[in-house]
């Protein structure tokens, strides 16, 4: 009789272990990643320009290639790069990219100008922004919603690595005036960047 006992006891106990892994796997499993994601984007030297659109690319568990195209302030922006510890949970991600600025071919815009006897005054001139090639260090903060989709901040630094001239056709004896100057400048890519995106999962 108690070896019927013992013999029930344990069969209960076996029978409530593989209960207990069996649901503990079920609900441990984490949701397979999304193998593409589209993505619409804004930012200040960001890939996307200051509006644009991301493709996204599973390479593996951990890693995403992303393309990118927009509108920026040195004309349309392209840009491709990896996404690193992409994993399908909120997670940093150190992202490493390269874009391209378009710029612009002759187009009028009204700035502050300075004759030879110094006297500032505006007037529309034709601007012509030669294009930019740019090597971009970034760390994302992704958060994942139950869909799959992807809330994307990123951080870093866009440095110049080639292009960016302009050239302003002027009359003898004019020239920018120092504001004029500072407002090209300004506009010219490369530097801190700050960029937004949502991805909406394509499994």
């Amino acid at each position: 009789m108690k070896t019927l006992k013992l013999g029930v006891l344990l069969s209960i106990i076996v029978i409530t272990k593989n209960l207990s892994f069996s649901q503990t796997n079920k609900y441990d499993v984490v949701p397979e990643s999304p193998s593409f994601y589209f993505g619409i984007g804004t930012g200040i030297n960001f890939n996307t320009g200051l509006t644009g659109i991301k493709l996204g690319a599973r390479l593996n568990e951990f890693s995403l290639i992303e393309a990118s195209a927009g509108i920026g302030s040195w004309g349309n922006k392209i840009g491709l790069g990896i996404v690193l510890n992409a994993k399908n949970s909120t997670s940093w991600c150190p992202v490493i990219s390269i874009s391209r600025a378009t710029g612009l071919d002759k187009f009028s815009n009204n700035l502050e100008l300075k004759n030879s006897s110094g006297i500032t005054y505006n007037r529309d001139v034709d601007i012509t922004l030669n294009p930019a090639t740019l090597f971009n260090i970034s760390m994302q903060r992704q958060w994942i919603r139950p869909s799959g989709n992807r809330i994307v901040l990123e951080l870093g630094y866009s440095i110049l690595f080639a292009g960016s001239e302009y050239s302003v056709i002027l009359n003898q004896g004019e020239k920018l005036s120092d504001n004029s100057e500072r407002a090209m400048n300004i506009l010219k890519p490369g530097g801190i960047m700050i960029g937004f995106t949502y991805n909406f999962a394509i499994k």
